[in-house]
Formats: C-alpha cells, sequence, structure tokens
C-alpha cells in the first residue's frame, strides 16, 4: 500500500527548491539555497491530555537575505477538503516559533480532487468581537492549477506535480506522456526520474483503453530522438518495477515456508538479480527451513 504522506513529503525534500521556484517564485527569488537544513521528524504535540503526536510534513531551516527562518510545508493529502486545516497549520507553525525563536513561513499544499473552489488561506479566532488571531499561509492547490502551464517550466518538482493538477479527463493520456517527455529530457539522475516516475505511476494510472491510446500517442510523436529516450525510459521502470514485484512475491514466499529471515540473508536476498530471482522462485518450493535457503544463497546459481 502506498504511503501517501510520505511519497510527498519525499517528493517535496528532493525538489525543494525546484517546488519554491515554480509555485513560490518571489520566496524562491529570496532563497538562500545552499541554506537549506531539514528538520528530522519533528513532532507537535496533539491536544493536551491526548498523548498525540503529529509529524509535521516538511520544516526547511533556510536563510532569506541572510536572515534564518523556517519554511513550513503541509500536505494536505485527503480525499476531500478538511475543514479544521487553517487551525493545525497555525498550531504547527506557532509550535516552531515557540521552540526555535525564528520565524515561520507557511505552505498549505492539496492535493484533493474536489472541492475546486479556493482554499481558505488564513485561520482567524475571534473572541467576544476581539480578533485575537489572524494567521495567513500560502496556499498551493493542485486543482486550481493549469497542467499546460506547468509542463512549460520544465521544472522536475512541477513535473511529478502535474498528475494531481487541473486536467479533462480526456486529457489524462496527454498528462501522462508530457511528463513521461520532460523525465526523458531533464537530463536527473535514475533515483529522481524514478521518484517521478513513481508519483506518476500512482496518481496518474490508465485504464486499458487509455494505455492503448498513450502507445498510438507515443508512436505518433515525430521527434524520433524524444520518442526512443522515453521508450528507452519505460523499458528500464517497468523492467525494475516487475523486478522489485518478484522480490515482494519471493520475500512473502520464503516467510511462509522459512519463517522470518536474518537481516544478512534479506540483505543478500535484495542483492540477487533477475533471472536469479526466477530461479529461486522455483527453488523455495522445496525449501524446509532458513538454512535451506541459506544453503542456495551460498551456491547462487
Amino acid at each position: 500500500m502506498t504511503d501517501h504522506d510520505q511519497l510527498f513529503k519525499h517528493l517535496l525534500q528532493t525538489f525543494f527548491t525546484d517546488f519554491l521556484a515554480a509555485f513560490l517564485p518571489e520566496v524562491h527569488q529570496d532563497l538562500d539555497r545552499t541554506s537549506v537544513h531539514f528538520l528530522d521528524k519533528e513532532l507537535i504535540r496533539g491536544r493536551a491530555g491526548q498523548g498525540r503526536t503529529k509529524l509535521v510534513d516538511l520544516v526547511a531551516r533556510v536563510r532569506f537575505h541572510g536572515e534564518e527562518s523556517f519554511v513550513l510545508v503541509h500536505v494536505e493529502h485527503q480525499a476531500r477538503r478538511a475543514s479544521d486545516t487553517g487551525r493545525r497549520l497555525f498550531l504547527y507553525a506557532a509550535w516552531l516559533m515557540d521552540r526555535y525563536n525564528l520565524p515561520v513561513y507557511p505552505v498549505l499544499v492539496t492535493s484533493y480532487d474536489q472541492p475546486r473552489n479556493l482554499e481558505p488561506d488564513h485561520f482567524v479566532m475571534q473572541v467576544r468581537g476581539l480578533q485575537v488571531v489572524d494567521f495567513r499561509f500560502r496556499v498551493v492547490q493542485l486543482n486550481q492549477m493549469d497542467w499546460h502551464h506547468y509542463a512549460r517550466l520544465k521544472n522536475p518538482a512541477a513535473t511529478a506535480l502535474l498528475a494531481k493538477m487541473n486536467f479533462q479527463p480526456r486529457d489524462r493520456v496527454k498528462v501522462r506522456l508530457q511528463i513521461l517527455r520532460l523525465i526523458a529530457t531533464l537530463r536527473l539522475n535514475p533515483a529522481k526520474m524514478g521518484l517521478i516516475a513513481a508519483f506518476m505511476e500512482t496518481y496518474l494510472k490508465l485504464t486499458a483503453k487509455q494505455e492503448l491510446a498513450f502507445r498510438d500517442e507515443l508512436r505518433n510523436l515525430e521527434n524520433e530522438d524524444e520518442k526512443e529516450a522515453i521508450m528507452e525510459f519505460m523499458t528500464s521502470w517497468e523492467r525494475k518495477g516487475w523486478q522489485e514485484g518478484q522480490l515482494y512475491l519471493v520475500k512473502r514466499q520464503l516467510n511462509r515456508r522459512v519463517g522470518a529471515l536474518r537481516p544478512a540473508a534479506t540483505k543478500r536476498l535484495d542483492a540477487l538479480t533477475t533471472d536469479q530471482l526466477s530461479k529461486l522462485a522455483e527453488a523455495l518450493l522445496d525449501f524446509k527451513s532458513s538454512a535451506d535457503f541459506e544453503k542456495w544463497l551460498t551456491k547462487k546459481r
């Protein structure tokens, strides 16, 4: 099962400055890009007495024109809009200010499909006519974003997030092809290319009919070099996905037949080639204990 919060967090952390450049360009313009430092696993207490904790999505300690600050990016990944988002974002920001005595620039990223009307960008609390809190934050509401505009930026963060932007169902194939075209031309390292592709696979799945239409669109690309680069990446990505799926199944079968594996054996299992995994999938049917598996690993036929 996909951990959506972690997928978004990993994407935004990997492409943090690109995210700011695409969606908050005035913030990116003033940012000292060498100063970015992410706080790891910052916890904020829930309401008093409940003992609950909330993992802040992404907190970056940065400098703007030499002044230290935080950029707090909260991702709201739910099926529909939450009514208390502004309040929660206020509490996260207040906790950071209280703990570190530094200003906080809060950003809300919403990924729901509906509704499409504007997400509120403030939290206000009034008590007996007194406006006690008027907390403002920036909103990146993906279902409000025009995918054509962000595709033209050739920005890796925006490329991945195209999958959650505003497009018609009939454009689903075009958006997927555009993401792959950008992946093939952005000249990123394999890990970053794979991260964008994983995001696309999670949020922009195609039906069988759409997959056929996608293959037709790909064949009709006029730029042969671009077409070849896309097909090469797709072949590599599909092979990797197939191998990871096979590894997952082999691990499940091994756990059922011989029990939990020792860490050293698991590490060696992860290093097997596709051909070796296929042979292991057949051989494990005869295993009686973990010793049989470790014996097979030693031979590694």
